[in-house]
């Protein structure tokens, strides 16, 4: 067996005089007459021995990389394309680090619970297929149903919901890994995950240590750890921001107080003391994973079906610019309610509360989607819903299970695309009342009089876009985030899909560009990939234009309402003034 020294890693070709025998070319390792300590000291130089020998788990050459990045940078961020295995080397690192670092207390949060789930799913199977491992701890990896935790000696890993952070607010930790940054909230990740390592988990011993600090020689990831991983989000994101200080940290080997280096930073952060070797990037897009670890047909398919700003920031590592979209970045985060204002998604409405329902039916290159706001002082919205592939009776049927749970007093749907046949069935429905559009109303047909179907003209499209621009920007339309009181139901892999899909709704949202035809109108669509464009395929835009028609329909809501009061007095009416009714 060969494996390369730790000071060195080539992808290719490989240089055979870098490579060694462990067992037999151990002069780089001193002597030691205890085998247990060897193996130890052994798996300090080499993470892949490691991983093979102990946990029973083999690691790619640019895995392995990931690793010493890891476990050598005190802030290391790792920008991966999707599939390359981030998850993956999270829960690898975890493992590694809380065996040979005993006395550690790693915590893996991301912006869902679910998501943090699976960086401790890959430790549990580690944990599976790992005999050494077994027998070197006692206890097994634990999950619950607001937590996760594996206790690895004196060690600890603990997978925990993030939320808004009141409920985990005073959890320490020596290192704190963040899977999918660019979802988590900024200011839950600045003042509770910071909050995770801001004091030491030994206090005294570390006063003692920093008093000696200078007598010693500066030792790699000294202090408590925050690693950052995730795919590329949008400019001006909090992922965003704190990687170009990285950059800037990085490329500029800053090192002493952070007030000298004020004009580099852009930002003055007063007497900080910034070492550039605490810190690490890893980019690795798409096309730099080894092949055949990432099923090439996939990339084919989702560079041919997104647009290329989101197959960039997927898996090309690059952060999307949102300054020529319609829909501002700013403006729809500062529509997402923080503090005392934030509110949870709903997989179940309140019988007091009123609800919209917006329906863009499964056009060729979209799915269906439905988008549910809570008609109240705002717009706010409350739920999110896809389906790809599936028959219009799937659909159908879905929309009357969400009537069933949320007190729906309208419906727009778009009348393309299928949306006649939506109606049509709305209309047919067995043992419960058919729903009818809300201008045609017949006194001899019983039924819910809330359809109102939306016919996609440029003049509509121009007006709706304005509209729902102008509601995000005042906060008339607000969006929500995982809180605390999720993570108090007990569906709350639920609750977070739902979340999840609000997610994707608000990144379709800042794709969305305006173009003037040369007849004068506004175009507004998703800009398409090149390869897209070959073969004449649309980017998917269903959640946005579900929205889109939810935010009208809400916002016309009471206009409808007054025209059914005129309609109803004057077919009520014996006499009176026509003024009355006008």
């Amino acid at each position: 067996m060969a494996i390369i020294k730790p000071d060195y890693w080539y992808p290719n070709p490989i240089d055979p005089s870098l490579l060694i025998n462990p067992l037999e070319d151990c002069e780089w390792i001193p002597e030691i007459d205890n085998p247990l300590a060897e193996v130890a000291l052994l798996s300090f130089y080499s993470l892949p021995w490691a991983c093979k020998y102990i946990l029973n788990t083999e690691v790619a050459p640019f895995q392995s990389a990931f690793l010493y990045m890891l476990w050598n940078k005190k802030y290391p961020i790792l920008l991966a394309s999707r599939g390359a295995s981030k998850t993956f080397t999270l829960a690898v690192y975890a493992i590694l680090r809380a065996l040979f670092d005993q006395g550690s207390k790693v915590i893996i949060v991301s912006a869902s619970f679910r998501q943090a789930k699976r960086v401790f799913e890959e430790i549990k199977a580690i944990y599976k297929r790992a005999p050494l491992l077994r027998q070197c701890t006692k206890s097994v990896p634990k999950q619950s149903i607001d937590h996760c935790i594996y206790e690895v000696g004196d060690s600890v890993i603990k997978a925990l919901p993030l939320g808004n952070g009141e409920k985990i607010r005073g959890e320490r930790a020596s290192h704190v890994l963040i899977d999918e940054v660019d979802s988590v909230d900024p200011e839950v990740f600045h003042v509770v995950i910071r909050g995770f390592a801001a004091t030491q988990l030994r206090p005294i011993d570390k006063i003692k240590e920093a008093a000696q600090k200078k007598e010693r020689k500066r030792r790699p990831n000294e202090g408590n750890q925050i690693v950052i991983a995730g795919t590329a989000g949008f400019t001006g994101d909090n992922f965003h921001k704190m990687y170009t200080q990285y950059l800037k940290i990085i490329d500029n080997r800053i090192c002493g107080p952070a007030y000298k280096y004020a004009d580099i930073l852009g930002e003055d952060y007063g007497d900080m003391h910034i070492d550039w070797r605490d810190y690490g990037i890893i980019e690795l897009p798409w096309y730099k994973v080894p092949e055949g670890m990432l099923d090439r047909d996939l990339i084919s398919h989702a560079r041919m079906t997104m647009s290329e700003m989101l197959f960039n920031m997927e898996y090309c590592c690059k952060f999307a610019d949102t300054s020529r979209g319609f829909f501002k970045y700013e403006s729809i985060e500062g529509a997402t309610l923080r503090g005392s204002e934030a509110f949870s998604v709903q997989a179940k409405g309140s019988p007091k509360s009123q609800y919209v329902m917006g329906v863009d039916p499964a056009r060729t290159s979209d799915a269906f989607a439905i988008v549910i706001l809570e008609v109240a002082d705002r717009l706010k919205v409350r739920y999110c819903y896809t389906a790809i592939n599936e028959k219009f009776s799937y659909n159908v049927d879905k929309i009357l299970e969400l009537m069933d749970k949320f007190n729906i007093v309208r419906i727009g749907i778009d009348a393309g695309g299928g949306g006649l046949t939506v109606e049509e069935m709305l209309q047919s429905v067995k043992d419960r009342l058919p729903l009818y559009r809300i201008d045609d109303r017949d006194p001899s047909k019983e039924g819910l009089y809330i359809l109102d179907m939306i016919n996609f003209t440029p003049n509509w499209i121009e007006e709706a876009n304005f509209l729902l621009q102008k509601n995000i920007e005042d906060r008339r339309l607000v969006f929500p985030l995982l809180t605390d009181e999720t993570y108090k139901h007990d569906n709350i892999e639920e609750l977070e899909h739902i979340y999840e899909e609000i997610r994707e709704c608000k990144k379709e949202l800042l794709q969305i560009t305006v173009t003037q035809t040369k007849s004068g109108l506004r175009h507004f669509d998703i800009a398409p990939s090149m390869e897209a464009k070959k073969r004449g395929v649309k980017p998917r835009k269903d959640r946005y234009s579900a929205l889109l028609i939810a935010n009208w329909v809400a916002c016309h809501l009471d206009d409808n309402r007054q025209e059914e009061e005129k309609l109803k007095a004057w077919r009520d009416c014996i006499g009176g003034w026509a003024e009355e009714f006008l």
